[in-house]
């Protein structure tokens, strides 16, 4: 990305705005450019949760992390699997998204094997954004993803109803990342100080965003983005080189 930022021009309602702007960003540019450091698929999802007990994104069982690989007919190895859930459970709140970047490990297995090895014991299980459409629209972003090497999703979905128990998987390695986009004069609260700073602590990294509007009738952004892996950085306003 350019360092002063990437210009867009978009139509919009306001409330609509940043959203539009980021996801324009990240088909654009943020994926195409992740994918070309060398991971083989790159998966931003815009549906998040954390682990914490007691919290309304509770995920106790941590099974969203297993049906998050499973929804994109993947296996992760152990260490992958292992580091999503530590993640989750780490946070204390929902980032804007959770991008993953995958390397195949040239190893397949059977889903009944990969479910045993990844101990999936839910055998139906699906989380979405979506409505009616929202099969259709999870097809659609696999479709995407095995074209293009990198999408956007909003939702996951998988019914082993819907599988052969013999049908192969990619095993992939990678890992996953936090994102967070912030718009106009909006700050990081406490709590997500505290959060993303124990997580960062941890090993992890948060990929941080800023829209800021430069334009009279509010459809004209630049988009400033931060790799951020030293906790010390994360503070109610982010600081950008």
């Amino acid at each position: 990305m350019p360092k002063n930022g990437a210009f867009l021009k978009l139509k919009a309602s306001k409330y609509q705005i940043a959203q539009k702007a980021f996801e324009r960003y990240a088909e654009q540019n943020l994926l195409p450019s992740v994918k070309r450091e060398g991971w083989d698929l790159v998966i931003l999802s815009t549906l998040t949760w954390f682990s914490r007990p007691g919290s309304p994104s509770w995920n106790g069982d941590l099974q969203n992390e297993k049906m998050f690989f499973l929804s994109n007919d993947l296996i992760p190895t152990p260490e992958l699997l292992r580091d999503f859930e530590q993640l989750t459970t780490v946070l204390e709140n929902w980032p804007d998204g959770f991008l993953a970047k995958l390397k195949k490990t040239g190893k397949s297995e059977s889903l009944k094997v990969g479910l045993a090895e990844i101990g999936a014991t839910s055998l139906q299980y699906s989380l979405s954004r979506w409505g009616v459409d929202a099969k259709r629209s999870l097809e659609n972003a696999k479709r995407a993803l095995q074209e293009r090497g990198f999408v956007i999703e909003e939702g996951w979905s998988f019914d082993i109803e819907e599988h052969d128990q013999n049908e192969r998987l990619q095993v992939v390695d990678g890992e996953i990342e936090m994102v967070e986009v912030k718009s106009g004069k909006a700050h990081l609260p406490p709590h997500q100080v505290k959060s993303y700073a124990n997580a960062v602590r941890k090993g992890f990294t948060l990929r941080y965003f800023h829209i800021e509007s430069i334009s009279s009738d509010g459809n004209e952004f630049v988009i400033r983005e931060k790799l951020i892996r030293d906790p010390i950085e994360i503070k109610a306003k982010i600081h950008f080189d």
